[in-house]
Formats: C-alpha cells, sequence, structure tokens
C-alpha cells in the first residue's frame, strides 16, 4: 500500500507540474521582456538600417515588426515576439524530452532548471550584459528558433513514423541558416543526424525481416541509399537557396550589392594577419603587386603599433583568447576597414574619366583586395593560423557548457569527459541507447556551432549559447538511463 501511494502521490505531482512548467517558462520570459526592455548594441543599427551584409531573416523580421507597430514601437514589438517564440520554442523543448524519455518528477524539475538557467548566462556573468530574446541582434531571433529547430530534429530521429518532422526541421535548419552564417552548420547537422536515422530504421527493418529473405533485405538496403541521397541532394539545394534568398533580398531591400559579412575574406583576413609573424608578412609581400605590399606592410606596422599581433598576447590558454577577442574587431574595423577603403578610393583615381565603378561596389572591391592578400599571406602562417583557430575553437568549447575561467575551463573539460564516457557507456547497453544517441546528436551540434564560428570570429558567450540548455538535458537523460538500469 505504502508503495501504492508513493506512485500515486509522484503521478499527481507529475500532473500539477506539467501545469505549471508552462507558466514557469511563461512567467521568467516575461520577466525578461519587462524589466531589462529593449536592448540596442552598436550592432543593431545594421539590422534596421537594411544596407549592410547582414543576413536576411532578421531584417526582414524587423520590416514586419515596422508594419505592424510602426516606426515608434516596431522595436518593442520585436523583442516581444522573440520572447513569445522563446517561449513556445522551451517549452515544445520541455514537453518533448518529458514525454520522449519519460522523465519522474525530479528529472522534470531538473530538466525546466536546465532549459531556463542558460539564458542568465549573457544576461548576469557575461561581460556583455546582453539579454539575448531582447536584443535588436540575429541572435535575439535564433536563440528562440535554434531549440524549436533540435526538437523538431530529434522528432524526427526517435519517431517510427516520420510524418512532417523531417520537412518541418530541414526548414528550420534552413531558417537558422538564413539568420547567421554560422549557423549553416545545422543544414550539415540535419543531414547527419536524418542519415543516421535512416540507417538505423535500415538495421531494424532487416532485423525484423531476419536473415532468409535476402531479396527484401537487399530492397530495405537501397532505399536506404536512396534516402540518404536524396537528403545530401536537399542538403545542397538548402545552401543553394540560402544564396540565392540572399541575392534576392539585396535586389529587393539594398542597393543590390551582394556584401560579405563574417564569411568574407577581411574576416579571413583579420585572423590570418592576427596570427602572422614578420617574417611571414615580409615573405607575403614579395608575392604581390607593389600596392598591395604597401597596403599589407601599413596595415601590420599598425596592428604592432596597437600591440594587436599574436605575439602580444602573452601566455596561457585564457591570455591568448581573451587577447584575441579584443584585437579582432580593431584590426577588422579600425585598421582593415580604413586601409582597404584607401587603397580601393587609390587605385580607382588612376582610372580614366567614366571609367570609375560604381561606389556600391566598394565593398566588393575591398573584399577582392583583402582575398589578394589573405591567399599571399597564408601560406607563411598556417601554423600560427591553425594554432590561434584551435585556442579560440577550445574557448567556444568551454563557454558552451560555463564561462571562461581557469577553474571553469577545466570543469568544462572534464564534464565533456564525463559526458562522452557515458555516451559510450550507454552505447554498449541495448536498451539504454536513446540516451547515448542524443548525446551524440548534441556534441555534433556543439561541434558544427564552435568549430564554424571559430574560423570566421570569436566564439563569445552569445555565439556558443544555443547548446548549453541543450549539453545539460542530454546529460540529465544519459543519467536517468543510468538510473532506471539500476531499478
Amino acid at each position: 500500500m505504502t508503495d501504492l501511494g508513493n506512485r500515486d502521490a509522484n503521478k499527481w505531482g507529475e500532473t500539477i507540474f506539467n501545469v505549471l512548467a508552462p507558466c514557469v517558462i511563461g512567467a521568467f520570459f516575461c520577466f525578461l521582456f519587462l524589466y531589462y526592455g529593449v536592448g540596442q548594441y552598436p550592432d543593431s543599427v545594421t539590422y534596421t538600417g537594411y544596407n549592410t551584409g547582414r543576413e536576411p531573416l532578421y531584417p526582414l523580421f524587423l520590416l514586419l515588426c515596422r508594419k505592424l507597430a510602426g516606426e515608434a514601437h516596431f522595436l518593442w514589438v520585436a523583442a516581444l515576439l522573440q520572447n513569445v517564440l522563446a517561449f513556445f520554442s522551451f517549452w515544445y523543448l520541455y514537453c518533448f524530452f518529458v514525454r520522449q524519455f519519460h522523465l519522474n518528477l525530479l528529472f522534470r524539475i531538473a530538466a525546466l532548471i536546465i532549459i531556463l538557467a542558460p539564458h542568465l548566462m549573457t544576461s548576469v556573468f557575461a561581460p556583455s550584459g546582453i539579454v539575448l530574446t531582447n536584443a535588436i541582434l540575429s541572435e535575439g531571433l535564433t536563440v528562440s528558433l535554434y531549440p524549436l529547430f533540435v526538437t523538431l530534429l530529434l522528432e524526427a530521429f526517435y519517431r517510427e513514423k516520420k510524418g512532417w518532422f523531417p520537412a518541418l526541421s530541414y526548414a528550420a535548419a534552413l531558417l537558422l541558416a538564413l539568420a547567421r552564417g554560422q549557423l549553416m552548420t545545422m543544414l550539415l547537422v540535419w543531414f547527419v543526424v536524418s542519415a543516421v536515422s535512416a540507417v538505423r530504421g535500415m538495421q531494424q527493418k532487416k532485423k525484423a525481416q531476419g536473415a532468409g529473405d535476402r531479396t527484401k533485405q537487399t530492397q530495405i538496403i537501397r532505399v536506404c541509399a536512396g534516402t540518404v541521397l536524396i537528403l545530401l541532394v536537399a542538403t545542397a539545394f538548402g545552401f543553394v537557396l540560402r544564396q540565392a534568398a540572399i541575392r534576392g533580398y539585396h535586389a529587393a531591400m539594398t542597393d543590390g550589392v551582394v556584401r560579405t559579412n563574417t564569411g568574407g575574406n577581411v574576416t579571413l583576413l583579420t585572423n590570418v594577419l592576427y596570427s602572422a609573424d614578420e617574417a611571414a608578412i615580409a615573405a607575403a609581400e614579395d608575392g604581390l603587386s607593389a600596392e598591395d605590399a604597401a597596403v599589407l606592410h601599413e596595415i601590420y606596422a599598425q596592428m604592432r603599433e596597437q600591440g594587436l599581433c599574436v605575439k602580444d598576447a602573452g601566455s596561457g590558454f585564457h591570455a591568448r583568447i581573451l587577447h584575441h577577442e579584443d584585437s579582432h574587431d580593431k584590426i577588422k574595423f579600425d585598421i582593415l576597414g580604413e586601409m582597404l577603403s584607401e587603397s580601393v578610393w587609390e587605385e580607382w583615381d588612376m582610372l580614366p574619366e567614366g571609367m570609375v565603378p560604381d561606389g556600391r561596389l566598394m565593398p566588393v572591391e575591398e573584399d577582392h583586395t583583402a582575398g589578394r592578400l589573405m591567399k599571399a599571406v597564408l601560406p607563411h602562417c598556417a601554423g600560427g593560423f591553425l594554432k590561434t583557430y584551435l585556442y579560440v575553437a577550445a574557448g567556444g568549447f568551454v563557454r558552451t557548457v560555463a564561462l571562461l575561467t581557469p577553474l571553469l575551463s577545466a570543469y568544462a573539460l572534464l564534464i565533456y569527459v564525463v559526458a562522452a564516457a557515458l555516451m559510450c557507456y550507454l552505447f554498449k547497453r541495448a536498451g539504454s541507447r536513446d540516451g547515448a544517441w542524443l548525446m551524440a546528436a548534441v556534441l555534433l551540434m556543439i561541434a558544427a556551432n564552435v568549430c564554424a564560428t571559430a574560423l570566421t570570429i570569436m566564439c563569445l558567450s552569445r555565439y556558443m549559447i544555443y547548446n548549453m540548455t541543450l549539453f545539460y538535458l542530454a546529460g540529465l537523460v544519459c543519467v536517468w538511463e543510468l538510473v532506471k538500469m539500476k531499478r
């Protein structure tokens, strides 16, 4: 009778908590919106002005808000809609985990805390103090859209009858790619997870069929191979569709010139120059025209004068990462931006009258010049560039699960080792692989986001926060699988 009473009490507690959970999530995002208000930052104007190399989704989202609320109130409407989307996305994520993994009351409470806690990272603990769901930045939309994409993808992975979930998760991945360049990798994540799901389905069908009928087993393999091929074509089409959407956006909303942003030559040149030494610059100048060599020499001289080279970073893991973060934008905007612009204008001034290009092409010409400089320098500092990249990426892995401090960096390394060990252990247990597959998918998403972001920019907390909730939820599920095994 005692056990029966405990079970009934647990069921009542779970039922009550299922009602309270959406109320808590809703109240949390209401608090963020009402207490902190709209967050405007230096980059915000590049989205509200429709005139830079930004990806199209967020400026179009702001345009919609303008149509709905007018010029005076559209930023408030944007922040409100971002918080509403965050509420529904994280509630859906919470419901999926409870339903799919049959969490008990204690684990449901833990899941709810895990879902909400990371939103305090960038607002309370990170130096930027950004409340992402209120920010007039593309991250304000992507941080709310990302959990929706993940939940739809996991629905497609775990369900036997996929329904519309593969198509819906593909659409969500494409939207993320149209909001931030680094999140293009989610199309690749979509392909890998969907392909693994197809292979898992094939193995289950072959096992159910038995080893007797080889003809049917061959048909199953062919269907699986065809499915993977279709997924690969759809992924490639997603990248083509993204580029077409960007071109269409610029043609309709800006001056028609497609500009590059985080993935452009200027950004890559920034990281290459940061990693180069005097010998690499001297060697690169020998392979350039006199004009380009003079520009490269002046750029690097200014970097040395301001202490913006890798040799100025000092020693130590954190010193290297923080110095790169402090130097990146100074090199890109204060030095490269000015020097490349001057170089292009000097080149155009030498052209005959009537042959000077349209001024709208200035960013394109700057990008071409940056490309020439980058190709000249990179072969002479490839090792230093790779070393800087690994430092930045390591910082990104830390910031995905914690803050970047000496103590928490050691914790991050430990928690990744524990997560990998749990995943491997559960894969060996036939009845507990759902949690292992979940952790594998989350680690894939973390790696995709970190590696893409580290290649083009700094791995700040607001760029890494997407997978923090997912990592700890996956860990929670793995622990829950262990608990059920012991029972």
